[in-house]
C-alpha cells in the first residue's frame, strides 16, 4: 500500500497536480454586444476584454464598452472569483502606444488614464496588448525607445496597481493585475526586453498559434505560399522550413529567464488553411495556390469539413497536431481538436506553466473548452499517514 501510495505522490509531482490554480483565460470582443448566458464562466478563471484603444497618450473606451462590461461583471454572481481585465492595444488600437510612453509625464498620464478605466468599469486589471513592430506597422508610431519605455510604463503601472489595491483594501490574491501579451516570434522577445519586464507582471499570454512559413520577397511581403501547422505541440519531421512549435516558443521564453509559471499558453478556436495544396506528405508544409479566406472557427471547420467525403482527418504524431487533407482539391486545414487540447495542457502541467488562453469563445461550441478545463483541473489527492 505503502509503495503504491508512493508512486501516485511522484507521478502527481511529475504531471504538476500540486499547483492549484490554473488559468483559464478567455478573449472575448468588444466589437458587437455581448450575450452573457452563452459563456461557460464557470469553466473559465479570467476575461480578457478586447480591445481598448490608445489615443492622444491615455485610454480610449470602445462604444460597446459600458454594457459589454457591466455584463461580463454580472458573471461573478455565478464565478465570484473571475476576474475580467482590460486589454488595450491590439492590431487595431496600438498606434498611440509610442507617444503615450516617451517620457515620465506621458507614462504616467496614460496609466493614470488606465487606473481611471479600470475603476469606472469595476476592472481586476489591465493586460498590455502591443503590437510591438519594428519600424512601425499596421500605422502604428515607432521609436527606437520604444521598448525601454515599455518596461517603463510597466514598472509605473505596477506601482499604481498596487497602491491602488491597497487603498481599496484588496487581499493580496485579490490585488489588480497586469499581464501583457507575447508573441512567438523571437526577435519580439529580445525587442520587448520580457527578460527584465516580466517582473512587474503577474503573467504573459503567449501566442503560440499562427505559426506559419513565410517566404519574404525583396520588398518585405510574402510571396510564396507553404501550409503548415498553424499551432503544433512540437516540429513536425514534414518541416523543413523554421522549425516553429509551441514547445521552441515556451522554452525560448524559459531560457530567456522568465519563469514558467508566468508564461500562459494561447490556444486557437480556430484554423488555418490552404488551396491547392501539392500531394507530398498529405499536403503538410508544401506549396499552395492561396490561403483559404472563409470563417474557419472551430464550429465551422466541424459543421462544414470534418467527416465530409474525401477529407481525411490525419494526425502528426511527432508534432502533435491534427489536419485534414482532401486530395482532389488541395484542400489543407490546420487546427485543433480534443486531442491537441489533452496533449497541450499535459504539457502545461508537466511544465509548471500558468494555463491557458484562447480567443475568441465564440468560435468553439464548448467541445474545445471542456477538455481544457479538465485537463487544468486541480486534483486533490488524499492525504494517508505512514
Amino acid at each position: 500500500m505503502r509503495f503504491i501510495v508512493m508512486l501516485l505522490l511522484i507521478f502527481s509531482c511529475s504531471m504538476g497536480f500540486g499547483q492549484r490554480h490554473y488559468k483559464v483565460i478567455a478573449y472575448i470582443s468588444g466589437d458587437s454586444l455581448i450575450a452573457p448566458e452563452t459563456i461557460d464562466v464557470k469553466k473559465i478563471t479570467h476575461i480578457h476584454y478586447t480591445f481598448a484603444s490608445v489615443s492622444k497618450g491615455a485610454i480610449v473606451a470602445g462604444i460597446n464598452d459600458s454594457i459589454n462590461l457591466l455584463q461580463l461583471n454580472s458573471l461573478k454572481v455565478i464565478r465570484p472569483k473571475l476576474k475580467v481585465l482590460i486589454a488595450v492595444g491590439g492590431e487595431n488600437g496600438s498606434a498611440g502606444f509610442s507617444e503615450a510612453v516617451t517620457s515620465d509625464s506621458s507614462r504616467m498620464k496614460f496609466a493614470e488614464s488606465i487606473l481611471v478605466y479600470i475603476k469606472k468599469y469595476q476592472l481586476d486589471g489591465v493586460e498590455m496588448h502591443w503590437e510591438l513592430k519594428p519600424r512601425g506597422m499596421f500605422g502604428n508610431a515607432f521609436n527606437s525607445k520604444d521598448q525601454e519605455n515599455l518596461v517603463l510604463l510597466l514598472q509605473v503601472l505596477r506601482e499604481k496597481l498596487d497602491a491602488q489595491s491597497k487603498a481599496d483594501g484588496r487581499k493580496k490574491k485579490s490585488n489588480y493585475l497586469l499581464s501583457m501579451t507575447g508573441s512567438s516570434k523571437r526577435q519580439y522577445l529580445f525587442r520587448s526586453k520580457l527578460n527584465v519586464a516580466h517582473q512587474y507582471l503577474d503573467y504573459i499570454t503567449l501566442q503560440t498559434f499562427d505559426y506559419k512559413v513565410q517566404i519574404l520577397n525583396a520588398g518585405g511581403i510574402s510571396s510564396t505560399l507553404v501550409s503548415s501547422h498553424q499551432s503544433n505541440l512540437y516540429p513536425s519531421r514534414y518541416d523543413s522550413w523554421f522549425r516553429f512549435s509551441v514547445d521552441k516558443t515556451v522554452k525560448e521564453y524559459i531560457n530567456h529567464n522568465i519563469p514558467s509559471r508566468k508564461l500562459v499558453m494561447g490556444f486557437p478556436f480556430y484554423g488555418q488553411g490552404w488551396n491547392n495544396t501539392y500531394e507530398d506528405y498529405s499536403g503538410l508544409y508544401q506549396w499552395a495556390e492561396s490561403k483559404i479566406t472563409d470563417d474557419l472557427s472551430y464550429k465551422n471547420i466541424v459543421a462544414h469539413y470534418v467527416g465530409q467525403p474525401d477529407y481525411q482527418k490525419l494526425w502528426d504524431k511527432q508534432a502533435k497536431a491534427r489536419y485534414l487533407y482532401n486530395k482532389k482539391n488541395g484542400v489543407f486545414l490546420s487546427y485543433d481538436d480534443k486531442k491537441t487540447i489533452r496533449k497541450k495542457t499535459l504539457y502545461i502541467r508537466r511544465h509548471r506553466m500558468g494555463g491557458a488562453v484562447f480567443g475568441d469563445y465564440r468560435q468553439d461550441d464548448g467541445t474545445l473548452l471542456k477538455p481544457m478545463k479538465n485537463g487544468l483541473r486541480y486534483f486533490r489527492l488524499p492525504f494517508i499517514l505512514f
